[in-house]
């Protein structure tokens, strides 16, 4: 594989994604069978994340020219785009994917946006107030989507309920 700028392994470890930013395309290959299953295109732009849900079935990126997130449920090969604006390159958003939602829940300096999507478009429906001054270093939604365990700079775990 040639020009190849970031790579990222399923959950499962069943698929392996593949950005190639010269040609502005995401590849997912299939590691059983060696071949490539999915090849998405993006914005032309640098990628600074690429990250599975827990569930293996989607894929987020984040450019770093335009703050732009891209979703891609991977079953059907849809995608759909968030303009997240200045974000902490280093954590990744999460996705929860359930029968009755598809949320993104993705960091801003000591908060979390919670963002309901579809292919249709896309609905910031929460910010979680700010729990610390210190950065976001981790978020991890529980895979029912009730909860949210927030890891802060400096050592601190907050967890919060998302049912209310």
């Amino acid at each position: 594989m040639t020009g190849v700028t970031a790579t990222q392994f399923s959950p499962n470890g069943r698929y392996l994604v593949v950005e190639r930013q010269s040609e502005s395309v995401v590849e997912l290959w299939n590691l059983e069978d060696g071949k490539i299953t999915h090849q998405f295109s993006h914005p032309p732009g640098n990628l600074s994340l690429l990250h599975f849900s827990p569930t293996n079935d989607y894929l987020t990126t984040t450019l770093k020219e335009n703050y732009l997130q891209c979703l891609w449920r991977l079953d059907k090969q849809q995608m759909v785009s968030i303009n997240i604006g200045d974000n902490q390159f280093y954590i990744p958003p999460a996705v929860i994917h359930s029968f009755h939602t598809n949320r993104v829940f993705s960091p801003r300096h000591c908060t979390v946006e919670i963002w309901e999507v579809s292919t249709t478009g896309s609905n910031m429906i929460f910010e979680t107030e700010r729990l610390t001054d210190l950065w976001i270093s981790s978020i991890c939604p529980s895979r029912d989507g009730h909860r949210l365990l927030i890891g802060h700079g400096g050592g601190t775990v907050s967890m919060l309920s998302l049912e209310n």
